[in-house]
């Protein structure tokens, strides 16, 4: 009985442990994102490749201070690079606005694979954008196919020197 009640405690785990699901990688807007999002992007058009009944869905939230036309536009951004440089299947792409941050964060993109039957599936990859910017996805870009800024720019807050009296 202790044999038979060890080796359903065994199998149970291995079946757990089997199932698991990975944590999702999240990669920060700062000049090393770039290589970063492209080497994600390779792993997750390679799952793509292994399970080709998956869909990739992409949530995007804006900033706190930036408008629903520049989320929109980082969508598009986003679109065309994994379509044209990375060679994802636009049939396989999904892409939804999701309003807002929560927080006081920085704009940001989530990446599911949703396998079939599946509503929200599983998050693979969370990067990120800085303010009315596209996320870096690879390095050296044509920025007049791949421009930087899709906002306003902000202007930096210069301060004057304090004179010594």
């Amino acid at each position: 009985m202790k044999t038979l009640l060890l080796l359903l405690i065994v199998t149970h785990l291995a079946i757990a442990a089997g199932q698991r699901q990975d944590p999702a990688a999240i990669v920060k807007a700062d000049p090393g994102a770039c290589e970063l999002n492209s080497a994600y992007f390779d792993a997750l058009r390679n799952r793509l490749t292994d399970d080709p009944t998956s869909k990739v869905t992409a949530k995007f939230y804006a900033g706190k201070t930036e408008s629903n036309a520049v989320s929109e536009k980082r969508a598009q951004y986003v679109r065309k690079f994994l379509e044209k440089s990375k060679g994802f299947d636009p049939v396989h792409l999904e892409f939804k606005n999701s309003g807002k941050v929560d927080k006081n964060e920085q704009p940001k993109i989530e990446f599911y694979i949703v396998r079939p039957g599946e509503t929200e599936g599983n998050l693979f990859l969370v990067t990120y954008a800085q303010v009315n910017k596209t996320p870096c996805l690879d390095c050296c870009f044509d920025l007049r196919e791949y421009p930087q800024y899709i906002g306003p720019k902000t202007k930096k807050k210069t301060t004057k020197p304090s004179s010594a009296k």
